[in-house]
């Protein structure tokens, strides 16, 4: 039952017990508002708690309503997720309004241990947050008569619901995707979230310290100390050793979209895919992993980035949640106005997929190019890099891979080759190299880091990978290239601990597409 007072859809805060007489026997009946025949109410929002299954922790929920709910007419259900350490909206935010005001309902979520709901946080554990998100699902058909059902793709009567957040609250809707046993997801929105937190947070195995000690710090605040244990040693194991253990990986693999889609559990979805381009966190090839698996079940999916995302605090600017002029929050709008409200031809305007390369710059395309269109391979020449302490004071080492002759696109995912070795043939210590691409504007000056994206590579070796994937435009005479870096701010602790000196030498592949294409 709501353990909030009940509100109306404006916000003010209803006074009168006696006026609230009607409206609390409605809720005791059937969990909402609920129009006497050939009649009209307007809709309200209040609070719900309810038992987890799994073991019996409060889950918390706040429903809001349709702005009027019309005696006879159905409505579409969309939920909402929170980021990591966060919690659910208690009121309506301007999306929120936006929704109850077409006429879709929405239910904004506490997940496991944050904000009021109980448990410890499990980050997205199927058996856990799988099984809580499906209960409020559950809840929502048994509590609010008039939400809507249509035939879905098996022919079987099914409820219309949609599902948005970011980050965590990207993460939360691929989950209930495939795990939900009716398969009740219609549409999602998943916006700067992962598909596989290994990835994500340990790559090449070395650790993402700022952004792990930022979440750490952010989950165990937001939880109140209610954080799973896994997630806490293997932060303080990465914090102290520049390592993790292979036997603490499990969890890390098996709570993300990649896990789903490898063992066939991830099923068919309209998404809406949204990343940063700039995000240092989960990057664009994270959101394209799982552009391609949702896109290979046969559902409509498309892929926006934009400037914002999991920027670091004092290193990165934030930019608009857009690409170009399409604002994620209007792009989304339409994505559920199409998809569950039955209004065709909203989502016109998304393109397959939309580069953001600045604020007010995009570029559409229609596939995420992977190394070169042409197959060119660029050599790296041997290059000499300082690790270890004095590895901050050397910073960048660009190597020059050529010049632009023409207008052209540098976006994509570029493919690499990258050897390590040692100059002296002893193969001592445990180097960590960092690379990104970057562009000289006109030949001459800095060099730039192309999208702020840098890859780490670890010992000794030939590594055979994918760096970050990038945008930018390149005019005639710009120069493009590597950047070689033997410590990074986005991995302030976990560069090589060992002072050594290095050759770093290869090939990479960078996709370099016509601005007409």
């Amino acid at each position: 039952m709501p353990q909030a007072s009940i509100v109306d859809p404006r916000g003010r805060r209803a006074r009168s017990l006696a006026v609230l007489g009607l409206a609390f026997a409605l809720l005791a009946g059937c969990g909402g508002s609920a129009p006497e025949p050939g009649a009209a109410v307007a809709g309200i929002y209040y609070d719900v708690r309810i038992d987890s299954a799994v073991d019996g922790a409060a889950i918390a929920f706040t429903v809001f309503e349709p702005s009027r709910i019309v005696a006879g007419r159905d409505y579409p259900l969309v939920l909402h997720g929170h980021g990591f350490g966060g919690s659910r909206l208690t009121a309506p935010d301007a999306f929120v309004t936006r929704l109850n005001d077409a006429g879709f309902a929405v239910i904004s979520i506490d997940m496991r241990g944050f904000g009021a709901s109980g448990g410890e946080v499990q980050a997205m554990d199927p058996a856990y947050e799988g099984r809580d998100l499906v209960q409020v699902v559950d809840w929502a058909e048994a509590h609010l008569p008039w939400l809507r059902y249509r035939p879905d793709v098996r022919g079987d009567t099914n409820l219309v619901l949609g599902a948005y957040g970011g980050s965590y609250g990207g993460a939360y809707q691929l989950l209930l995707n495939a795990h939900d046993p009716q398969a009740r997801l219609d549409a999602i929105v998943p916006d700067m979230t992962w598909t596989q937190l290994l990835y994500s947070f340990y790559p090449n195995h070395v650790f993402k310290t700022v952004w792990l000690t930022l979440l750490e710090a952010a989950g165990t605040a937001g939880s109140g100390g209610r954080m799973g244990a896994f997630i806490n040693e293997a932060f303080v194991e990465g914090t102290l050793t520049n390592n993790v253990s292979e036997s603490r990986f499990g969890p890390f693999i098996e709570f993300g979209n990649q896990y789903f889609c490898d063992t066939g559990r991830a099923r068919r979805v309209d998404a809406l895919l949204t990343q940063g381009m700039r995000d240092a966190l989960f990057t664009f090839n994270e959101a394209y992993h799982n552009y391609r698996c949702l896109q290979a079940l046969g559902g409509d999916v498309r892929l926006l980035t934009h400037q914002s995302g999991h920027l670091v605090p004092g290193l990165q600017a934030a930019g608009p949640l857009a690409c170009g002029s399409l604002a994620q929050a209007d792009a989304a709008y339409a994505w559920f106005q199409e998809k569950l409200n039955d209004m065709p031809g909203q989502t016109v305007n998304i393109p397959e997929i939309c580069y953001s390369i600045a604020a007010d710059d995009s570029a559409s395309v229609q596939q995420v190019q992977i190394g070169s269109p042409t197959d060119t391979v660029l050599s790296i020449p041997a290059t000499t890099l300082v690790l270890g302490p004095a590895a901050r004071q050397q910073g960048a080492i660009a190597v020059d891979l050529g010049t632009a002759t023409a207008p052209a696109l540098l976006a994509g995912i570029p493919e690499i080759r990258l050897t390590i070795s040692d100059p002296l043939g002893a193969q001592f210590g445990d180097p960590r190299v960092f690379v990104g691409v970057g562009i000289q504007r006109g030949g001459a000056g800095g060099w730039a880091l192309v999208s702020e994206q840098v890859q780490p590579f670890r010992g000794f070796g030939t590594d055979d990978d994918q760096l970050n994937g990038i945008a930018a435009r390149l005019q005639p005479g710009d120069h493009y290239g590597l950047l070689l870096m033997g410590y990074h701010d986005f991995y302030f602790n976990n560069g090589s601990r060992d002072a050594m000196v290095v050759t770093v030498s290869g090939s990479v592949e960078l996709p370099i597409v016509s601005a007409a294409d």
